[in-house]
């Protein structure tokens, strides 16, 4: 009977410890993970980060007359593209696509419009969409948002409206619905 208690216990003590020890790592992992996540905010759609310490920012790269040369070119033929072939009406174009179509690569595509406009791409794309919308709105304002939408390049109206409120800080169809008004108190009225 000793013999078998003995041998219980020696089977279950080493199963005890992997036990606990597996329960300390996934506690220790959620904590962690806890970590990461509880310094963001979530507010609607953005989330916000506090203050970084100063630990914690990067140190900027040394840049080279030949690097920022390269960059401001980049972003030149970026503008140019962007104007002439207006690539961003595509819902499916990638920035992979563009750093090919400029025969470059998605690190200085991103590096250029970054430097330049303040904007990650996506922001930079949805910008030039929201300014294409207004436009094609202007010349067509019987157009809903949701064909306007689609015709700017947007694969679905949430983010049409998402963009237009962050460039425009209004909702398209409060802007649309002011361009109508302007329209009609100018003698003129709109298809519909």
């Amino acid at each position: 009977m000793n013999t078998i208690l003995i041998f219980v216990l020696a089977l279950a003590l080493p199963l005890a410890v992997m036990c606990l020890l597996k329960l300390l790592k996934s506690r220790k992992k959620r904590l962690a993970e806890r970590n990461v996540t509880g310094n963001t905010v979530k507010t609607g759609i953005q989330y916000m980060r506090p203050e970084f310490h100063i630990e914690e920012i990067p140190a900027p790269e040394p840049s080279s007359p030949v690097r920022d040369e390269t960059i401001r070119n980049v972003f030149e033929r970026l503008e140019g593209y962007f104007l002439e072939e207006r690539p961003y009406l595509d819902g499916n174009m990638t920035i992979d696509a563009v750093a090919k179509s400029l025969y470059t690569n998605k690190a200085y595509v991103s590096r250029a419009v970054k430097k330049y406009s303040g904007l990650n791409f996506c922001q930079y794309v949805n910008r030039y969409r929201v300014h294409h919308a207004m436009e094609t709105y202007r010349l067509n304002p019987g157009l809903r948002m949701n064909e306007l939408a689609q015709m700017s390049g947007f694969n679905s109206v949430t983010s049409f409206n998402i963009s237009f409120r962050a460039f425009m800080d209004e909702a398209p169809g409060s802007w649309s619905r002011r361009f109508r008004m302007r329209l009609r108190g100018d003698g003129m009225t709109p298809r519909r």
